[in-house]
């Protein structure tokens, strides 16, 4: 989820949802990158994610989103997500 702060509303309006629904969905057993260049913002990020999903993997990339395209999602092509 590109561009996510987790911290408006919206967005905690979104992880209340996926919290209800872990068990039911694939997202309770998913994998999440986080790109930030803030090392605090990284971890609580993180933290969020866990307390929300308990069973998700999260990575951490510190730097920033343009940096991390410029190296072609480097995470995402070990997923297979996307090909280089």
């Amino acid at each position: 989820m590109a561009g996510m702060s987790f911290e408006c509303a919206v967005d905690r309006f979104l992880f209340k949802t996926l919290h209800r629904v872990q068990n039911e969905m694939p997202v309770g057993e998913s994998h999440w990158i986080i790109v930030n260049p803030c090392t605090n913002t990284l971890q609580h990020t993180r933290s969020i994610l866990i307390l929300t999903l308990p069973v998700v993997t999260v990575q951490i990339c510190e730097m920033k989103l343009s940096c991390w395209l410029d190296q072609q999602l480097p995470e995402l092509i070990h997923f297979g997500t996307v090909t280089d």
